[in-house]
């Protein structure tokens, strides 16, 4: 296999990791204030599209890489040679 194949299969698996997966990134802040103390969370994820969308393009440079090891192993040069004989008309 070649190099190509091998780097889309690890795109492919990075993307559907964030796609099934998603990390999400948190983010909070808190304030107190004698015994009382509140705090506001935001969490914020990578959508999962964007996970399939980066599986999507691993995908198509694996399939690259299959290809054109397949195309480079295929290729054959036949070269015919065709001699023409030069006729001349008889004279008499």
């Amino acid at each position: 296999m070649s190099k190509t194949f091998w780097f889309g299969l690890i795109i492919m698996i990075l993307g559907l990791v964030l796609a099934l997966a998603g990390p999400t990134l948190i983010g909070g802040n808190s304030a107190a204030v004698g015994d009382t103390s509140v705090t506001v969370s935001d969490n914020s994820g990578i959508p999962s599209w964007v996970g399939w969308v980066v599986c999507a393009v691993g995908l198509v440079i694996m399939l690259t890489g299959i290809r054109r090891r397949h195309v480079d192993s295929d290729v054959t040069v036949v070269r015919d040679t065709l001699i023409h004989e030069d006729h001349r008309p008889h004279t008499p």
